[in-house]
């Protein structure tokens, strides 16, 4: 395994990579708690696929507190950096809510930001569209827009 010693050297992609091995128990026992902080390293150097991945811990609560409003900064802090996985999770947190006020407009722009940045996001764009008014689609689209415009 190169992967250990890269990660102890501070490698952050070898950290991220080591960290959903833990996770997942793949080629090492699932050690939730050697995942978080392996993530947390990575995340420290602005790793987004790490910053996700501390999201989905805190999300459904592995060998942590379940902590919906810790899993929303860490998504937030993914999609910063234009991970369009955080995006599609920030989408289904609005759209499930109850760590964030559920809101359909978000929830649509999130979804709208990451289909057009190449993520399959349609099948929940169509469900949260489908309860939406033309108005609310527009404007989510408009903000989905606005966003792109600052964030490309």
């Amino acid at each position: 395994q190169k992967l250990k010693p890269l990660a102890k050297q501070g490698n952050a992609n070898s950290q991220v990579k080591l960290g959903i091995m833990y996770k997942h128990g793949r080629g090492v026992k699932q050690n939730y708690s050697e995942a978080l902080r392996l993530f947390k390293l990575s995340a420290e150097q602005g790793n987004a696929e790490a910053m996700l991945n501390i999201g989905f811990i805190y999300k459904f609560g592995m060998d942590v507190a379940k902590d919906e409003k810790e899993a929303v900064r860490w998504f937030r802090l993914a999609e910063e950096r234009g991970f369009l996985e955080a995006q599609g999770q920030l989408g289904w947190m609005f759209e499930k809510g109850p760590a964030i006020k559920r809101n359909l407009v978000q929830a649509y722009k999130w979804y709208y930001i990451s289909l057009i940045g190449g993520r399959d996001s349609t099948t929940s764009l169509n469900i949260v569209g489908a309860v939406m008014t033309p108005a609310e689609r527009t404007e989510a689209k408009r903000l989905a827009k606005e966003w792109m415009e600052k964030h490309r």
